[in-house]
C-alpha cells in the first residue's frame, strides 16, 4: 500500500478493478436480481433508476439546524469521513463483495450494480450449504488509516446496516440497525476464537490487501464542540464534515432529509459531469468552455440539464479530455462504455481576487459593464443550442433552461462582479452519474448560506430561553 498515502481514492478504485470474475458469473446474476428487488422495496413510492442504494444525505442548512436544535436527543452525529463509499455485502457461502455509487454505464439496466469480490473473512460458523442469499449488508466508506509509526490500514467504516442474520432491517431505528452492525462484528470476534475465518478462495484477491471491518463513532448532537476540539484532531483519516441522523428514520433509498451534512463553507462542492464545449469559438484561443451538467431528475438518468460552465485555459479542457478518454477505457473493460461523454468532477466556488474580464466579455457587455439581459440571453440561446449533452428541449423547456442559467449566473457572478468561479477539486472515478438539479440548485443555496463551524456549534449549545 505504500505510495498511495496522498490519493486513497485512486488507489482503492485501481485495486478493486479486477480483470476476471467469470468464476461467479451465476452468482453475480443472482445478486443483480437481488439488489434490484431490494432498491424497490428501499424507494417504496420513488421508484426509478437504476440507482446506487445508499441513502443520500441532503446539506445542512440554517433551517434544518434550528429543527435539529428543537430535536436534539434524536439526533445522532458523527464525523464525515473523507473515504469512498460503497454497500458491502456478505453472503452465506462466505463470499463479500463492494458495490458503490459507479452504476455499471448509461445502458446497463439489466447489471446495473458494479460488483467487486473483497478479501474480508467471513466466520466459518456463519458458512452453509443452503440456497444463497444475503447474510449481512451494510453501508459504510473504504479508506486507508494512516498511523504515526509509518503503516497503513485498509478499513471499512460502517455507518449503517439493511440486512442482518439474513432479515431486512431497514424499518429499524436507527439505534438498532447500528446495534446490529455492532452485534455482526462482536460476533465475529467471538467466533474468530472458536474456529477459522474463511477467505474465498479467487487467485485476483491472492495479493488483495486484508480489509478490517469497523463501527463508526457516534454522538449525540450537543456534542460538536467536543466533535470538533476532541475527536477530529486525533483521526487517522481524512475528514470533511460532519453527518447528522435522526433516530426515528427508516434507511430510504436516495435523498433523505433525516440524514444531513455539514461540510465547512470552503469543502462544499457540487458534482458535476464535465464535458467540454466544441461547438463554441471563443475569442482567445488558449481559452475555451467546459460545460457543467447535473442529472435532470434522478429518474431520467439519461438526461442532462446544462447548469454553468467554466471559462477554461486550454490545459484544464485537456486535462479533462484525458480523463473522459480514462473513464471510457475502464468501462470499455467492462462493457459498459456506450454513453460515456463526461467526466463527474466535485466543483467548488472559489472567490478571485480579481474580476474575470474574460467571462464579462463573453457577455458582450458594453464599456461601463452596464447588465444587459438581452445579450445575456442571446449568450445562453447560443450556448443551449451548441451544447454536447443537454437533451432536446421544446421551446418552453428551453426558455426554462435560459432562465434557470441566468439566475445561478446573476447570482453567482453578476451578483459578485465576476469574482467567483468553478474550479474542479477532484474527479470522482467512483460515479457516473452527477448530482440531480434539485440537489445542485440545494447546495447553492447551502454555500450562499456560508454556515461556519463557530456558528453551528453556538446554535447547537445555545440555551433555549423561557417565554
Amino acid at each position: 500500500m505504500e505510495g498511495y498515502y496522498e490519493n486513497p481514492g485512486i488507489f482503492i478504485n485501481k485495486l478493486l478493478q479486477q480483470d476476471d470474475q467469470s468464476d461467479f458469473e451465476e452468482e453475480f446474476v443472482w445478486l443483480q436480481n437481488a439488489l434490484k428487488s431490494l432498491n424497490q422495496q428501499l424507494r417504496g413510492t420513488n421508484q426509478g433508476g437504476p440507482e446506487f442504494i445508499g441513502a443520500h444525505p441532503k446539506s445542512l442548512s440554517k433551517a434544518k439546524l434550528a429543527q435539529i436544535k428543537k430535536e436534539m436527543v434524536d439526533w445522532l452525529v458523527c464525523e464525515k469521513t473523507d473515504g469512498v463509499r460503497y454497500l458491502l455485502i456478505i453472503l452465506n457461502n462466505g463470499h463479500c463483495y463492494f458495490t458503490g455509487r459507479n452504476l455499471g454505464g448509461l445502458n446497463a439496466s439489466n447489471n446495473p450494480y458494479q460488483l467487486h469480490l473483497v478479501k474480508i473473512r467471513v466466520p466459518s460458523q456463519l458458512i452453509n450449504p443452503q440456497e444463497l442469499q444475503i447474510l449481512e449488508m451494510f453501508d459504510g466508506e473504504l479508506i486507508i488509516e494512516n498511523y504515526p509509526n509509518n503503516t497503513q490500514a485498509l478499513n471499512y467504516l460502517i455507518f449503517d446496516t439493511l440486512i442482518h442474520n439474513a432479515n431486512n432491517t431497514s424499518k429499524y431505528q436507527y439505534y438498532d440497525r447500528l446495534r446490529c452492525a455492532q452485534e455482526y462484528l462482536e460476533l465475529r470476534k467471538v467466533l474468530k476464537k472458536l474456529g477459522p475465518l474463511q477467505n474465498i478462495d479467487f487467485q485476483p484477491l491472492k495479493n488483495f490487501p486484508k480489509i478490517r471491518c469497523i463501527l463508526k463513532d457516534f454522538f449525540y448532537a450537543d456534542k460538536v464542540r467536543y466533535i470538533f476540539n476532541n475527536y477530529i484532531p486525533l483521526l487517522p483519516h481524512g475528514n470533511d464534515g460532519l453527518i447528522f441522523t435522526k433516530n426515528t428514520f427508516p434507511y430510504v433509498s436516495g435523498t433523505n432529509e433525516n440524514i444531513v451534512k455539514w461540510k465547512p463553507p470552503e469543502k462544499n462542492t457540487i458534482d458535476f459531469l464535465i464535458c467540454p464545449n466544441k461547438k463554441i469559438t471563443v475569442t482567445d484561443s488558449n481559452y475555451g468552455l467546459l460545460e457543467l451538467y447535473v442529472m435532470f431528475n434522478q429518474k431520467q438518468i439519461k438526461h442532462f440539464f446544462l447548469f454553468d460552465f467554466i471559462y477554461a485555459k486550454k490545459e484544464l479542457i485537456e486535462e479533462v479530455q484525458a480523463q473522459i478518454l480514462n473513464q471510457i477505457e475502464r468501462l470499455e473493460n467492462l462493457g459498459q462504455h456506450e454513453g460515456v461523454k463526461g467526466v463527474v468532477a466535485e466543483c467548488k466556488l472559489e472567490r478571485l481576487q480579481a474580476p474575470v474580464v474574460k467571462i464579462q466579455a463573453l457577455y458582450d457587455l458594453n464599456k461601463n459593464n452596464i447588465y444587459d439581459e438581452s445579450r445575456v440571453e442571446n449568450f445562453y440561446q447560443q450556448l443551449l443550442r451548441n451544447t454536447e449533452l443537454a437533451f432536446r428541449l421544446d421551446s418552453q423547456l428551453l426558455q426554462n433552461q435560459i432562465s434557470l442559467l441566468k439566475d445561478i449566473r446573476e447570482r453567482i457572478h453578476l451578483k459578485y462582479n465576476f469574482k467567483f468561479n468553478w474550479v474542479i477539486e477532484k474527479y470522482r472515478t467512483d460515479k457516473t452519474s452527477a448530482n440531480a438539479l434539485f440537489v445542485a440548485q440545494n447546495l447553492l443555496e447551502i454555500i450562499s448560506e456560508d454556515l461556519k463551524q463557530l456558528e453551528l456549534i453556538e446554535i447547537l449549545e445555545k440555551k433555549e430561553t423561557l417565554q
